[in-house]
């Protein structure tokens, strides 16, 4: 099946994500918002990530430095709240963004505005499913070049220590599974478009390579040693935030129950 112009430019938008640097994140924000806004005009939209239905909790991600006050213009499918931030129950803060926990029966909130479900609004809410993800993918990138570095400047019995066997195959395995999960994200997507996988079982892919890609890190940050644990760590940050981002759901779902 040949994609349309549309498709294409989709597809193309995913692959360019993915392939951003770490430094990249807070704009990568910017420009889904901006994109929400080519596609919905509706200014400072945030997108309300559903954790778990049955006890009304959502997140959103905000970027740093953006304060929030009074109400929050969410979308939620194709319903458009004012969400009051009193409903903010718990933040978490990441390097480049925040994670803000909501609690709030959106069947008892009165839409400000609701939408037509087309196939832009379709994709934009797929595109923000991949946020979180494609965050994951960023850092895990980072990490993984920093332990390239400190494999090559770091020896031991004055040799470099990435020309050991066991250590050139777990860098070889990580960045094999950096690859694979970017092709994976961008095939996803370009899937979702033309309707071959369902937005459960997209949801669930998505779960799969966000645990894949914790797995791996837990892999190959033994490279770096104890260097990797310090605090000022560059590596211990991303191991973190990979860790963090990765096990949103169950935490705050065990957390707070």
């Amino acid at each position: 099946m040949v994609m349309t112009e549309k498709e294409v430019n989709d597809y193309q938008l995913v692959k360019e994500i993915c392939e951003k640097d770490i430094t990249d994140i807070r704009k990568l924000i910017q420009d889904v918002k901006k994109k929400g806004y080519e596609i919905l005009q509706i200014e400072s939209l945030y997108f309300l990530f559903p954790i778990s239905i049955q006890k009304n909790r959502y997140m959103l991600i905000k970027e740093k430095g953006i304060e929030i006050s009074g109400s929050i213009i969410s979308l939620y499918k194709n319903k458009v709240y004012k969400v009051d931030a009193a409903y903010i129950f718990h933040e978490i803060e990441l390097n480049d963004y925040t994670i803000l926990m909501v609690d709030i029966d959106l069947k008892k909130q009165r839409a400000h505005h609701t939408l037509k479900f087309t196939k832009e609004l379709i994709v934009y809410q797929n595109l923000n499913y991949l946020l979180l993800p494609i965050f994951q993918l960023l850092s895990l990138k980072k990490v993984l070049k920093n332990c390239i570095e400190y494999s090559r400047n770091r020896t031991t019995f004055g040799v470099p220590i990435h020309k050991h066997q066991m250590v050139a195959q777990i860098l070889a395995e990580g960045f094999t599974e950096y690859s694979l999960n970017k092709l994976y994200l961008i095939d996803l997507i370009e899937k979702l478009n033309k309707e071959l996988v369902n937005l459960k079982d997209y949801i669930e892919y998505i779960k799969l390579i966000m645990e894949s890609q914790q797995k791996m890190l837990d892999q190959i940050i033994p490279v770096t040693g104890a260097h990797g644990l310090l605090a000022e760590s560059e590596v211990n940050k991303d191991f973190l935030e990979i860790h963090i981002t990765g096990s949103v759901f169950r935490y705050v779902n065990y957390i707070f129950d």
